[in-house]
């Protein structure tokens, strides 16, 4: 009888992560925007006159906050996309389950077909099975690197009736219908809500167009003495009022866009894309008609 020494798969000795100099991506995306920032605002503070500090503040902290922004916003579409495509995929689960497929050999099979941003999570799912790791391991990294309620919960009910040895087809197919009809009433939901949104667009450019009037008004009025404080050296009351009034901008375009994304989409992360446009906006029309 020949003797065969056993061969065994190589895998990991943890959860492979994807870092940037150590840190999590979004973390690293913070901590270059902060130093891009930080750069930004040291040149402007030598170059840019003494009088448009508060501008030089305003354009730094756009830096820093516009890149996390665009960052933050496309790891939370990536996993609304995964949700949106899971009650397919659990459908297609429960059909090759019928076939008389293993779950392990369904997972393989589904990681071959295209369900968005879930086909990248379903092929790291089939490599770690290859390399050995038990199912209920590999679906429940998967739940916890999905950072979804939604998926979550639906991953500890599919282990869940695997434990138990119940009736794993219905359980998806229940699974499955449940998760779909989740979202489409989210979708009908965020369908309705959009308008919302454009309500404080339109709220913002108001506001912004009162703010300029504002301050195209205070202006003749100071150089006229037409306030008090115009005793004063006129130059620097102007500088105040304008920095006052950039920071309102500010500060109205990032809560603007953050109650836009709760109201619209359930989430003020989502709602960074429409602070970020906000501040561009905020930015580009102070430097036009302020400073």
């Amino acid at each position: 009888m020949e003797f065969k020494l056993p061969t065994k798969k190589s895998k990991p000795s943890s959860e492979p992560t994807d870092l940037i100099l150590g840190l999590e991506k979004r973390y690293a995306v913070l901590v270059f925007s902060g130093g891009a920032s930080a750069l930004v605002f040291l040149m402007l503070i030598f170059f840019a006159p003494t009088d448009m500090l508060g501008f030089s503040v305003g354009v730094a902290m756009s830096v820093a906050f516009i890149p996390y922004s665009i960052f933050t916003y496309l790891e939370k579409k990536s996993v609304v996309d995964m949700e949106d495509n899971l009650p397919s995929f659990l459908r297609d689960i429960a059909e090759s389950r019928k076939t008389g497929m293993t779950l392990p050999q369904a997972l393989h099979k589904s990681a071959q077909a295209d369900y968005g941003k879930l086909s990248i999570e379903l092929r790291k799912m089939a490599n770690q099975i290859s390399w050995g790791i038990p199912f209920q391991d590999v679906l429940k990294r998967f739940s916890k690197r999905s950072r979804s309620p939604f998926i979550q919960r639906a991953i500890a009910i599919i282990i869940e009736a695997q434990q138990s040895g119940g009736a794993l087809i219905e359980t998806l197919d229940a699974v499955a219908k449940d998760a779909r009809m989740l979202k489409d009433a989210e979708a009908e939901r965020k369908s309705k809500l959009k308008q919302q949104a454009y309500i404080i667009y339109g709220i913002f450019i108001l506001f912004m167009i009162i703010v300029v009037m504002l301050q195209k008004l205070m202006m003749p009025l100071i150089y006229s003495k037409g306030f008090a404080l115009a005793t004063e050296d006129p130059i620097e009351i102007i500088s105040y009022y304008r920095n006052l009034f950039f920071s309102m901008i500010l500060i109205q375009g990032l809560f603007n866009g953050m109650i836009a994304g709760q109201i619209s989409e359930g989430s003020t992360v989502m709602g960074l894309k429409h602070s970020a446009i906000f501040v561009i906006v905020g930015v580009m029309v102070s430097w036009l008609f302020i400073f």
